[in-house]
């Protein structure tokens, strides 16, 4: 992981700890929600991508494909499965 100093161990842990908990717990998580936490951790990364000097357009680039990942993955992680009728 190259961005390993941005946040301290514990918080880290802290994360991956909630994350599986919610999974295995099977809680459903609204899309609200999951959109509010995929924009924070898209603009962490354009900032940082920012600060690493990197071209602006390949910055603009990077976002567009995470938007795509965010909506296709919160859609799959948050839909409401069909009964068995």
């Amino acid at each position: 992981m190259a961005f390993k100093h941005l946040l301290p161990a514990r918080t880290r842990f802290f994360f991956i700890a909630v994350a599986l908990s919610a999974h295995r717990k099977g809680n459903a998580m609204s899309f609200g929600l999951y959109a509010a936490g995929f924009a924070i951790l898209t603009i962490g990364l354009i900032y940082g991508a920012f600060l690493l000097h990197l071209p602006t357009h390949w910055i603009v680039v990077g976002a567009i494909i995470l938007l795509g990942v965010g909506i296709l993955s919160g859609v799959k992680a948050t839909r409401q499965r069909d009964s068995a009728a």
